[in-house]
């Protein structure tokens, strides 16, 4: 029955043994397994902040980008501005003192008469003079203005490039730390598989040490048994049969239960190295699929490539088909030229005829052009005050936005306590564990000592047991012989020595029944031994299992508040991504809205400069029309001069008219000064208006955020005690997750340096090809713009040689009308020549007709000398060969006639002789063309004369 009872607690010793090994497998199990799923949570959680750190770094680098290319843009445009508003200063200086000089002469030409119009002349000479210096002032309030403009723009430049640079060594350093992390996390991996390899061996050696122990036990009922046996055999022998029964049965239930044992042993082994095997096949499958994973990628990463490639060959081609494009636009354009040459060429025929009318369009443009003028000078002054306003908005904005920063590097330095402190805590709850853990350790090898002890003390009763067993064989054996050898003998003193043998047997009895007593007493007090230890294992255990169950609980506590502070952890970054969230839409709202703006000025500024270049173009053919008209102020300026002496002496009347013009011309132009300034001081007060409810609105939003920034700093603190805890843990994750991430960046960035230096050189060959392309296009618009100043030349020209033409052609009409006049004085002179030349032939005879006949011609060549006297210069006949005297022919005279006055060639005959009438000279073809205009002017009635036969002149 003992033995019975020690086998079954034996199995239930090794039922909970097994029990517990199996329960410690679950739990180490559960422990890997959660710390695969912590692992994978967290190099999840790694990969996600490294990707979103990747994409916040490049989209810093693409904001700065933009910042800086608007900057330099803002800088190119200011500098432009710079220079326009320079020039306008040096082109409103050179018409001041063109009107200065202009005004100075004027009033040199009237400085004798005209006392009064000197002090106007002051007047204005000071007026002027205080608009130059108003705008010498403006000029260099401006100047200022955008100098410190530049100034502050170069400054916050030097400030984002400070930033860029703290932002990147803040991202190289959290890399670091990320990957230190990983590493950690790849440490602890392999910590913890050692540890499930020291495991299975202290499982494996602990189950050995039960298979030796259960065998010496076997060991010890085996010579139990024995040693019953043989009492049985000589006291019962009845009992053997059930003695051997029941040790037959107790073997085959003990062989059965060792060979179950046995199979548990292997099966659980079997099940372990399945186990392991499982865990093991599991990593390397992680490890395959990361591969994959991390194959797929740079598959991706070089289909991205190749994709790139492609759309760098379409843009190129495309460059290539718009550069095609803009050759033929060139080729169209030079043809339009070409076309609007000949069209030039035509119509330049065509505005002759118009000359009079462009005058008037001229006069009509000019006033236009000044009222356009001054109109864009408004606009440009209150898109001017406009983009103050808005780099006003920009510098508040980017304040706000430095504020919000610094707020959150006080939160992050925050967090960064709170993870102290957590660390710190969790180092103690650390301290705590190990030293449980420490006394655990010191307890059970008290109790393998104290083990080992009674193992000894059992061993060494053990050996004298068997001692004694074999000195009792001997005895019995001993007996034998002497019982044989007495048998044999006869029977001599048989009841003696039976007596004597009795008593030796009752004495043997006796020593056996002490023996058996010291026995029974050996074995009480080793049972009891046993049962004290096993008490005392008991105990041990016990508090191993409350020790276990303790640290469990801890690990459940200690998890469960990791669980919470990572919820909670989660919820805050949640809370803190959508507050990031909420910040990073409105920065890049304003962002968008900055954009949009500054897009929207772009476009002015394009617009604008368009205009400008239109309008200096435009101005510049006004100039070449201005100085068309200062050269035309020129001759009437001589005009003016001959008109001033009769207006000297006209007087007073004309005195008074003046100084009304000047009064008008001076009360005119204050009243326009006035208005101007009006105007620019309703503009200033607008503004002024507007920048003050601005103000007022950005103080309100002020006040809303940072009421909106307390409350969120009074909900922090509230959490800060919870987040140290969740934050030590992340700490911990992290610093495991970063070691494989690490291992992963460095493949990649070598990978993404290869692709970035390959896109690198692609770019730079890109650029230098953009580079040649947009310096193609713009010696093309140089060549516009010079073709374009070339033809408002070549019109410039020919409106001059259009001025000139008429000027001559006016010249000439008024030539052709004193010829006209001198030709009428000539008709009349010869009219009245011919009547007296009649009247004479009539009152003499034939006889005295020769000499009255030269008579007549010389008066008639005197008459026409002294009238080519009389005209002198001027007339178109002093360089012509006519002699009207008595040699003129009648056939000269025909070229002069007309319906109203006829002259019949060869009517008058002239006798033979008289060679200076017959000798006619032939007249000028310029004479002849101006023959049909003198018919015109014949008063005269027609008259024929005719000689007759008897030699006498007859009128008919």
């Amino acid at each position: 029955m003992k033995i019975k009872i020690t086998i079954t607690e034996l199995n239930q010793q090794i039922e909970g043994i097994i029990l517990k090994n199996e329960r410690k497998e679950n739990d180490y199990k559960k422990k890997i397994a959660e710390l695969m799923k912590e692992n994978e949570t967290n190099i999840k959680q790694f990969r996600n902040k490294i990707i979103e750190s990747e994409a916040k770094y490049k989209e810093a680098d693409k904001s700065l980008k933009e910042v800086q290319a608007i900057w330099k843009r803002d800088e190119a445009l200011l500098k432009q501005k710079l220079e326009f508003a320079e020039q306008e200063v040096s082109e409103v200086q050179k018409e001041l003192e063109s009107y200065k000089n202009r005004n100075i002469s004027i009033a040199e030409t009237i400085n004798s008469p005209l006392e009064n119009i000197e002090l106007i002349v002051h007047r204005l000479n000071n007026q002027f003079q205080e608009d130059l210096r108003k705008r010498e002032n403006e000029f260099s309030a401006t100047k200022k203005s955008l100098e410190a403009q530049l100034e502050i723009l170069t400054k916050e430049k030097n400030e984002v490039e400070f930033l860029l640079k703290l932002s990147k060594n803040e991202w190289d350093a959290q890399k670091e730390s990320l990957m230190q992390e990983i590493e950690n996390f790849g440490e602890e991996n392999k910590k913890l598989i050692e540890d499930l390899k020291n495991n299975q061996n202290e499982n494996s050696q602990s189950m050995q040490d039960l298979q030796a122990k259960y065998e010496k036990k076997v060991k010890l009922l085996e010579y139990q048994i024995e040693e019953s046996k043989t009492k049985h055999k000589e006291e019962l022998g009845s009992a053997k049969a059930n003695a051997e029964m029941t040790y037959k049965q107790l073997k085959d239930f003990y062989e059965s239960e060792k060979s179950r044992l046995e199979k548990k042993v292997i099966d659980e082994n079997e099940r372990c190295e399945r186990k392991f095997n499982d865990v093991c096949k599991e990593y390397e499958e992680r490890l395959k699929s990361q591969a994959d994973e991390a194959e797929a990628e740079i598959l991706q990463r070089d289909e991205e490539l190749q994709q790139y490639e492609i759309y760098l060959n379409e843009e190129t081609n495309n460059l290539k088909h718009q550069l095609g494009l803009s050759d033929q636009k060139i080729q169209s354009l030079e043809k339009q030229l070409k076309e609007s040459k000949d069209q030039l060429d035509s119509l330049q025929k065509s505005h002759l005829k118009n000359t009079e009318q462009m005058h008037d369009l001229n006069a009509k443009e000019r006033t236009a052009l000044n009222e356009k003028i001054e109109k864009l000078a408004l606009e440009i002054s209150q898109k001017d005050k406009e983009l103050s306003s808005l780099t006003f908005k920009q510098e508040q904005l980017l304040s706000a936005l430095e504020n919000k920063e610094i707020e959150w590097e006080e939160t992050k330095i925050q967090l960064q306590k709170e993870k102290e402190n957590l660390s710190i805590k969790l180092e103690n709850t650390k301290d705590i564990l190990n030293k449980a853990t420490e006394e655990y350790s010191l307890k059970s090898n008290d109790f393998k000592r104290e083990m080992a002890l009674a193992k000894q003390d059992m061993e060494f009763k053990s050996k004298r047991i068997e001692e004694l067993e074999k000195s009792l064989q001997l005895s019995e054996e001993k007996y034998r012989d002497t019982l044989i050898s007495w048998r044999d003998q006869t029977g001599i003193d048989i009841p003696e020595k039976m007596r004597e043998l009795t008593q030796t047997n009752e004495k043997l009895q006796k020593k056996l029944e002490e023996k058996r007593k010291s026995f029974k007493e050996l074995l009480s007090s080793s049972n009891k031994q046993i049962a004290s230890l096993e008490k005392e294992r008991a105990v041990l255990a016990e508090k191993v299992v409350n020790l276990d169950s303790k640290k469990l609980e801890l690990e459940n506590r200690f998890r469960a508040e990791i669980d919470q502070l990572m919820i909670q952890l989660k919820e805050k970054k949640d809370e803190d991504g959508s507050e990031k969230f909420g910040l990073k839409l409105e920065n890049e709202r304003l962002k968008t809205m900055l954009q949009e703006i500054q897009k929207e000025n772009g476009e002015k500024d394009a617009t604008r400069d368009r205009e400008r270049i239109l309008w200096e173009n435009k101005f510049n053919f006004l100039l070449q029309q201005r100085e068309k008209a200062r050269q035309d102020l020129m001759e009437t300026q001589k005009k003016f001069d001959i008109t001033l002496e009769q207006l000297q002496k006209r007087g007073a009347s004309d005195k008074e008219k003046l100084e009304g013009a000047t009064n008008s011309l001076i009360t005119s132009i204050e009243s326009r000064y006035t208005s101007q300034i009006r105007d620019l001081q309703e503009a200033h007060q607008q503004v002024l208006i507007e920048m003050n409810d601005r103000n007022k609105q950005l103080e309100k939003d002020g006040r809303s955020l940072r009421e909106h920034l307390e409350m969120e700093k009074r909900g922090r603190l509230i959490d800060i005690s919870s987040f140290e805890k969740k934050i030590q843990d992340l700490l911990e994750n992290e610093n495991k997750l970063i070691n494989e991430i690490e291992f992963l960046k460095k493949n990649r960035e070598k990978y993404s340096s290869d692709l970035h230096e390959s896109f690198s050189y692609e770019k730079d060959r890109l650029k230098t090809k953009l580079f040649d392309c947009e310096k193609r296009m713009k010696e093309l618009e140089l060549q516009k713009a010079q073709q374009f100043l070339d033809h408002e030349k070549e019109k410039a020209k020919w409106n001059l040689e259009r001025d000139i033409l008429v000027a001559k052609n006016s010249e000439s009409l008024e030539v052709i009308g004193r010829l006209e006049k001198k030709k009428d004085l000539l008709l009349k002179d010869n009219e009245k020549l011919k009547v007296e030349r009649g009247a004479k032939r009539h009152a003499t005879g034939v006889l005295l007709k020769k000499e009255h006949y030269r008579q007549n011609s010389g008066n008639m060549s005197m008459s026409f000398e002294e009238a080519e006297k009389d005209e002198g210069n001027q007339s178109p006949y002093k360089n012509r060969n006519i002699n009207l005297g008595a040699s003129m022919n009648l056939q000269n005279i025909q070229s002069f006639r007309d319906p109203t006055y006829n002259i019949r060639p060869q009517t008058i005959r002239v006798k033979r002789g008289a060679s200076p009438l017959a000798k006619s000279e032939q007249s000028q073809d310029s004479y002849k063309d101006s023959s049909p205009s003198i018919s015109k002017y014949s008063d005269s009635p027609p008259v024929k004369h005719e000689r007759s036969r008897s030699g006498k002149f007859t009128k008919f």
